[in-house]
């Protein structure tokens, strides 16, 4: 059911329209289509709201799942991609570049447990040049990731801010 405003009996300009399943979108519409600014609330209580083009996210928004978490960045084709902000439902929180829904570019993540990834991500996995810190077992790591695992570069153990062991990663293997 639409509620608002019209042009040639199709809703364009500010509207409301909720959909039979319980959806409700509230804001801008083009020539029939969900395009501009506006919100859709789903009935789980997750929502987006930000730009739509052609009834797609796309633009600057901000996504909340009902599961939790926390999405505020740019959008592509419905999908996160550009820079943006995720905050996992775990507390974990990614800033940095996307790609088709994925982290994707330059980005750094902390994670609830004490890990932080500095650096190059690609198709959602830590992968290029990094720095990495866990703060539990107080590994730290510099040089190239490959699909979440150190792959080159030198790690250091320390313990009460001395280095106890050091080694060196070559082809994913501790030397």
């Amino acid at each position: 059911f639409y509620k608002g405003e019209s042009l040639n009996r199709l809703p364009h300009g500010k509207g409301v329209l909720n959909f039979p399943d319980g959806e409700k979108y509230v804001g801008e519409f083009k020539k029939g289509q969900i395009y501009g600014h506006g919100k859709i609330t789903w009935t789980d209580g997750a929502y987006y709201e930000g730009r739509f083009i052609n009834g797609l996210k796309h633009g600057h928004g901000e996504e909340v799942p009902s599961l939790g978490g926390k999405y505020v960045g740019n959008f592509k084709n419905d999908l996160y991609d550009g820079l943006g902000t995720l905050t996992y439902r775990n507390g974990s929180v990614y800033v940095g570049e996307f790609k088709e829904g994925k982290p994707h570019g330059t980005g750094r993540i902390v994670e609830v447990g004490g890990k932080t990834y500095n650096g190059e991500w690609k198709e959602g996995k830590s992968h290029g040049q990094v720095t990495f810190e866990d703060t539990k077992t107080g590994f730290k790591f510099y040089g190239e990731m490959r699909n979440n695992y150190p792959w080159n570069g030198e790690g250091t153990y320390e313990k009460y801010g001395s280095i106890i062991r050091r080694i060196t990663i070559v082809n994913g293997v501790a030397q």
